[in-house]
């Protein structure tokens, strides 16, 4: 409400069986979707010594893919440094229950010297609060997997709101749409500011009963109850059974402003607004490619995709009607990117999309693995490869585990040769198909960049030769395997490179036109 950023510390508790660089880049793909503008790497233990600890130290020198982390770091301040400048558009409003809570709850939890957890709802604050908690978290997932943008508001806020025309207004922002969760009691004023609101043509959602008392005089407040009746007389009061069931058959204001028009997916949404821009974060955050016609109520203008992985920004063709516009849309593995609308500039044809990209040639080795002690973790449980690994020994693609390295954690890199005939027309992608987890490359003696996280796919265009070229990847996988976690690492494939006009091999669909490309300025 008062744009002020927002911090989260994110990634300690993740613990051994879930932290690897995939895992990172989900989670800070959904904290930027839920608004946060500073993010902070939490650590627990900052030493080495994990012993008996259930936590990893996540982002420190231990880990493998440590010397690639810059990329998340990029990514992650390029993301929030632009949350940090705009304004939620939000058109529902939730109500935070926490006055039905403190209600409730016994004496011991207002007494200092309580012994326990008071954590612990269902201890402490009994089934009735647990129950409460359990309709407002699924009404704050429900609204979320739906793309419906809401913001959240106690007391104290929903006191700065002002009613007009069925609508709560602060500043710029406008509701028409309150979904109240499980309630015991809530404050006279704004019981009062409810029934105005429905009253004036604001839709008002209860999932369950309305509460019973209020703040002020308890559960047999004569007035309240009067002004809880006139509530539930209101033409646009709705007593839901199932919050989701309602969004989908298109109840009033439960819309969400991204709708698809095809290739409907798990789509996370973040809607701002700054600086004469509609930007809306769009996060794919599973493991596979998706293509899908999104389409953008009330959003006009020149489109384009800011990308905070490379910095670029990418003009895109869009279609505009009255309600809006839309754009086709490519999202790779656990992308997530900001798509904007700049009103003051026309939206831009909808361009032929381009050639898929075609194999060139799949790169079968064979592979030597090489083990360089130079360049391996500092670990409290040090290992290595047997000797032969040093000169380099000739391994098929598969799980460092299966080779009998299920205790190695660290880097290995993996050199192979090809020859190309002549040098093929457009770019040229390298493929490297599953990898465990990040990996570097160099070609032909030049570094071609990295991945920390899928797709492991790199453009290669101009280190390419004619004639033998040589190819090196470095490896990294998860710290896990020297504590006896043997978990999967290494370079699986299939390898290939792809030429043509985009990257979008082994399954994935068509790009959309790139279009032109400038830098998005750094904070």
């Amino acid at each position: 409400f008062e744009g002020r950023r927002l911090m989260s510390e994110i990634m300690g508790a993740g613990g051994w069986g879930s932290y690897n660089p995939a895992f990172i880049k989900q989670a800070t793909n959904s904290v930027i979707a839920w608004g946060v503008a500073h993010i902070v790497p939490h650590g627990i233990f900052t030493n080495r010594n994990l012993v008996g600890n259930v936590w990893t130290p996540d982002w420190y020198t231990e880990n493998p893919f440590w010397p690639w982390l810059d990329q998340w770091a990029d990514f992650s301040r390029r993301a929030s440094y632009i949350n940090s400048h705009g304004r939620l558009v939000p058109d529902v409003l939730l109500l935070n229950p926490m006055d039905s809570v403190w209600a409730l709850a016994p004496p011991a939890v207002f007494d200092p010297t309580t012994p326990g957890d008071l954590f612990n709802t269902d201890q402490w604050y009994g089934e009735r609060v647990s129950q409460i908690n359990q309709v407002y978290s699924e009404a704050i997932n429900t609204l979320t997997a739906n793309r419906v943008e809401f913001l959240v508001a106690d007391r104290y806020y929903l006191r700065t709101l002002t009613t007009q025309e069925g609508t709560l207004i602060r500043d710029d922002f406008t509701f028409r749409a309150v979904v109240l969760p499980a309630l015991e009691v809530l404050p006279r004023d704004v019981a009062q500011l409810l029934v105005d609101f429905a009253a004036s043509g604001g839709q008002v959602y209860a999932l369950g009963d309305l509460p019973r008392g209020s703040v002020e005089a308890g559960w047999q407040d004569a007035k309240f109850t009067r002004l809880m009746t006139e509530l539930a007389a209101q033409p646009t009061f709705q007593r839901l059974g199932n919050l989701e069931e309602a969004i989908a058959a298109g109840a009033p204001e439960l819309s969400p402003q991204v709708t698809f028009e095809e290739g409907d997916f798990e789509l996370l949404v973040r809607h701002i607004r700054h600086d004469g821009r509609d930007l809306f974060w769009l996060v794919n955050n599973s493991a596979n490619w998706r293509q899908a016609r999104l389409h953008f109520r009330a959003s006009e203008g020149a489109a384009s995709k800011w990308d905070c992985e490379t910095g670029l920004v990418t003009a895109l063709g869009s279609l505009e009607d009255p309600t809006g516009s839309s754009v086709a849309l490519t999202f790779r593995p656990y992308e997530a990117f900001w798509l904007a609308f700049d009103f003051a500039q026309p939206a831009q044809p909808v361009q032929p999309l381009p050639l898929q990209a075609e194999a060139l040639l799949t790169l079968a080795g064979p592979w030597t693995v090489q083990y360089n002690p130079a360049d391996q973790p500092e670990l409290q449980f040090p290992g290595s490869p047997p000797a032969d690994f040093l000169t380099g020994v000739v391994k098929p693609l598969a799980s460092w585990p299966t080779w009998g390295l299920d205790r190695f954690s660290g880097r290995l890199d993996y050199l192979t040769s090809f020859e190309l005939a002549s040098l093929p027309e457009g770019p040229v992608t390298l493929d490297l198909g599953l990898v465990f987890h990040s990996a570097e490359v160099w070609l032909n003696g030049q570094p071609a960049g990295a991945r920390l996280w899928p797709p492991h796919r790199l453009e290669v265009t101009g280190l390419l030769r004619e004639g033998r070229n040589s190819l090196r990847v470095r490896v990294g996988n998860l710290e896990n395997n020297s504590y006896g976690d043997g978990r999967e690492g290494g370079l699986m494939g299939t390898v290939r490179l792809n030429v043509g006009t985009n990257d979008n091999q082994a399954g994935a669909p068509p790009a959309p036109p790139k279009g032109d490309q400038v830098t998005l300025q750094d904070a």
